[in-house]
Order: C-alpha cells, then sequence, then structure tokens
C-alpha cells in the first residue's frame, strides 16, 4: 500500500489519530497487498471483522455483505444492512496507478479502468443497502493519489439511489502516486466534524 517505510509510518501516525474520532475498516485487494499494513489500519486488527482482503478487484462483490455487517454491527435476512443503526460512514479509496496496473491501462479521466470502475461498482452497492437518508445513515467519500480530494460530504446526499448511480457515473479516477496518508488526513480534517457530520452519531471510516 506504501512505496516505503517513511509513507507507511507517516500513514499509520495518521491512523493513531484518526481512531480517536471514529472506527476504521480497511480493505486490500491482490495478493500484493500487505496483510500487516491491513491490520495495523483498521481499528481492531481482525481479519475479516476489522480489515478484509479481495484477491481480484472482481472478487470485491463477494465481500461486501460481510464488510457491511460488520460495518453495522447487525445481519439482517436477506442481505445485511444498517437496519436501525445510525452511522456517518467516510469511504477513503486509492485512486492511484496501481489500481490500474498491469497494462493496458486506461490514460488519466472520469472511467479510469476496469478497476476502478469495479470499485466505484462495490461502493455504489454498498451505498444502496446503507438506507441513507438525512436523518438516518450519512455518507462522504474521499479519494487519493498523489493529492487527496473530498469528492462529497456528509450533507450532499440523502437518497441512496441517486448517489449509488452518480458514483457509477462520475466517481473521477485521479491516477498517480499512492498518497495514503493524504486521504487518512483528508478524512480527519476535512470531513470529520464539518459539513453534516453528526456529533451523537458514530464515524466509520472504511479505506480502500
Amino acid at each position: 500500500p506504501e512505496p516505503n517505510s517513511n509513507a507507511r509510518s507517516t500513514a499509520l501516525a495518521v491512523v493513531q489519530r484518526l481512531k480517536q474520532v471514529a472506527k476504521i475498516f480497511a480493505i486490500g485487494i491482490t495478493n500484493s497487498v500487505d496483510a500487516d499494513f491491513l491490520r495495523e489500519v483498521s481499528s481492531g486488527g481482525q481479519e475479516n471483522r476489522d480489515y478484509f482482503r479481495s484477491t481480484t478487484f472482481r472478487e470485491l462483490a463477494t465481500i461486501r455483505d460481510q464488510v457491511i455487517s460488520q460495518t453495522c454491527e447487525v445481519v439482517t435476512t436477506p442481505k445485511p444492512s444498517c437496519g436501525d443503526s445510525i452511522i456517518d460512514l467516510i469511504f477513503v479509496v486509492d485512486g492511484s496507478g496501481s489500481i490500474c496496473d498491469p497494462p493496458p491501462r486506461a490514460t488519466t479521466g472520469l472511467k479510469g479502468c476496469d478497476n476502478w470502475n469495479l470499485v466505484a461498482n462495490f461502493i455504489a452497492k454498498f451505498i444502496r443497502q446503507l438506507q441513507i437518508s438525512g436523518t438516518g445513515n450519512r455518507v462522504a467519500l474521499v479519494t487519493f493519489a498523489s493529492e487527496a480530494r473530498t469528492v462529497f460530504y456528509f450533507d450532499e446526499y440523502t437518497d441512496a439511489n441517486v448517489l449509488s448511480r452518480w458514483i457509477t457515473s462520475n466517481l473521477f479516477y485521479p491516477d498517480g502516486s499512492t498518497f495514503t496518508s493524504g486521504g487518512l488526513n483528508q478524512a480527519l480534517n476535512d470531513v470529520i466534524g464539518k459539513r453534516g457530520d453528526r456529533n451523537n452519531v458514530e464515524n466509520i471510516v472504511i479505506v480502500i
């Protein structure tokens, strides 16, 4: 997840601050993912509860219900959802060049590549099961590559279908290097405690 030990240490330092105000889940994709890094990023450090691994981007769909169940701490039938739980959920998503490796890969742009679209579909379907609303669950999203950016805040979308369609059609692929600490800092300093974040509702961060 990080190109060198200094970048890794910087990211983990931000993680420690973020854990003081949010519960963190981590998702790693492909067999090259650093499981130790995922464990340290997550709040609980237990695989398949606090952090998850998907061997391919296409297999992200197979762990979605499991991640939702743990995020909302409730399982319903037939599909997991947040039910009566109310959370403020932030997705922090890696949009660096490694997402679209190995070649052939798309140039920087809206659609990115197949892998980026699979990540967008994962998030969109997750949100559809989340039952978001103005008074219920809320969602914000941060992407990071060479720079970090808040794509939308908690107060911008209250309809799951509208938001999921927007994500699958418009989530921009930034490309660039892997600036994980920047993404985590963006969630900590630009999203938590800002627009639409509620003091009496638990903050959840899912790092992909």
